[in-house]
């Protein structure tokens, strides 16, 4: 895949999840991430690798917030890696409070799918 359409993947994904169709992310996960996505964030202990562990974590993402959107605000792809900075708002169900983070990824691309994620959110926005 080129450059360009690896930006689209990761363009496509935050769309979609801004729509919040929580069986539309499902098949995307499918589609989109490897087997054996693994995702390096230290906040993730325990993600289950795969296509599964993306589901879950949207799953509990879209079930404890509502009003989630993301805006990607610069994107840069070097051969099989994609950087992005980008935000998340939303609205945490159990305390009603407004989440306002902001974010930093480089996805690792292979055959055209995310394959392993590296990312860092600016400190003591995310419970």
């Amino acid at each position: 895949m080129s450059t360009e359409e690896n930006e689209k993947v990761i363009l496509h994904w935050f769309e979609t999840l801004n729509q919040g169709d929580i069986s539309l992310l499902d098949q995307l996960a499918d589609e989109l991430f490897t087997k054996d996505f693994c995702w390096h964030d230290p906040r993730m202990l325990g993600f289950e690798p795969g296509p599964e562990g993306v589901k879950k974590f949207i799953h509990d993402l879209l079930t404890e917030n509502t009003g989630v959107q993301v805006t990607v605000q610069d994107i840069f792809t070097h051969a099989d890696k994609t950087a992005y900075r980008f935000t998340v708002t939303m609205t945490d169900v159990a305390n009603r409070q407004l989440v306002n983070v902001q974010l930093i990824a480089i996805d690792r691309f292979v055959g055209g799918r995310i394959a392993e994620e590296w990312q860092l959110s600016t400190p003591g926005s995310w419970r």
